[in-house]
């Protein structure tokens, strides 16, 4: 209905080459559908909140092993530059120990977060 509008008013799909969306597989697959050569950008947040829960789920599953990750929450959640001295001595803790949930690294993070 939206696409037939457009199409009515000049709009033509095939000229449309970015394009800036949630990040959700039914609007992807619309859109990619809909407009055949567009590059899709998802928005900031969703990437940010997709990474938070991926890495809160890794650290849940290896804090069942793992109780030096108790009440660990904060050193994965915050950038590096804002932790506290106690949750900067907790990290090099949990550093050294090399779990899956670390490969997620501060330093990745952090850039993916101040982009």
């Amino acid at each position: 209905m939206e696409h037939e509008r457009n199409v009515k008013r000049g709009g033509v799909a095939s000229k449309i080459t970015e394009l800036c969306m949630y990040m959700s597989p039914a609007f992807t697959k619309g859109a990619q559908e809909q407009f055949s050569k567009v590059s899709i950008t998802f928005e900031k947040f969703h990437v940010i909140k997709a990474v938070n829960d991926a890495v809160d789920k890794a650290r849940r599953n290896e804090q069942k092993s793992c109780k030096d990750l108790k009440n660990a929450q904060y050193i994965w959640l915050k950038n590096e530059n804002n932790l506290t001295k106690n949750q900067k001595g907790n990290a090099r803790s949990v550093k050294r120990l090399q779990l899956m949930v670390f490969s997620c690294s501060f330093s990745s993070y952090s850039n993916l977060i101040n982009t």
